[in-house]
């Protein structure tokens, strides 16, 4: 089982120090007038789909022997009210400046459908994820 320590530092702040020294926090619930410091909880979430999905992406075009370097994402998310939850994921991933063949675009579409995180959302989540080709 994978442990992670969190940190709560107060003003609705929390952050988190990987073993490697990096640190990721997180803030929720602003107010009028404040400042955003970090990502909230739901856009980590976000990240963590569209980072997934590349790294899939990549796994898959390295044991095939071609190239994503460069590749680039966008997510966009849309909440519930009551309750507040997430409603729907669309990422784009932009893999413009190479040239697949058609086995390796099939390649990369079925590597999208291998992402741990994405499989982990609710099946009440709406998921869209294009793939952007030269």
């Amino acid at each position: 089982m994978a442990v992670l320590e969190v940190l709560y530092t107060g003003d609705y702040r929390t952050e988190s120090i990987h073993p490697s020294g990096s640190k990721v926090a997180t803030q929720t619930h602003l107010q009028d007038g404040e400042v955003a410091l970090a990502y909230t909880p739901m856009q980590m979430l976000a990240y963590a789909a569209a980072a997934c999905v590349m790294s899939t992406i990549g796994v898959v075009a390295h044991v095939h022997s071609f190239s994503v370097e460069g590749m680039k994402a966008s997510v966009e998310y849309e909440l519930t009210q009551k309750p507040l939850s997430l409603r729907s994921l669309s990422l784009r991933i932009d893999l413009r400046g190479h040239e697949y063949t058609p086995k390796e675009k099939k390649f990369l579409e079925l590597a999208t459908q291998d992402c741990p995180v994405m499989r982990s959302l609710s099946a009440d989540v709406e998921k869209k994820i294009e793939l952007l080709f030269s």
